[in-house]
């Protein structure tokens, strides 16, 4: 869990992971986790885990802190996915792949106040 998720802070990760395994010379899988928008109107979550989203394919950190402040949205991962993106830029990684999204509403059916989540592949072919 990150308490300070900003760019700057993500970058470090970032760097730091990357040297360290170019250090290492292994193979590697990354995973960050987070869920997206908390306890909103399965429409609203929809629309700002949507915005949030298209900076994640587009590999985007510094567009998703900023879509994430600007719109309020209550993920909270950001910063870990933040550092995963920085680490698939560093790899000159161009998209990444939204596999699926769902809220708890499509789920459950109650969509008054829902939970959004995604799945995401980030290729390494770029």
């Amino acid at each position: 869990m990150l308490m300070l998720q900003t760019p700057e802070t993500a970058r470090d990760i970032a760097d730091a992971i990357i040297k360290a395994s170019e250090k290492l010379n292994r193979d590697y899988v990354f995973i960050a986790s987070t869920d997206w928008t908390h306890y909103e109107p399965h429409e609203i979550a929809v629309k700002k885990d949507a915005l949030a989203l298209k900076m994640v394919s587009n590999i985007d950190p510094e567009g998703l802190f900023k879509v994430v402040r600007e719109k309020n949205i209550s993920t909270c991962g950001y910063g870990a996915v933040m550092a995963l993106l920085y680490i698939a830029r560093s790899l000159n990684v161009r998209a990444a792949e939204i596999l699926k999204y769902a809220t708890s509403g499509d789920v459950t059916g109650d969509k008054g106040a829902v939970v959004g989540y995604a799945s995401v592949r980030i290729p390494l072919e770029g």
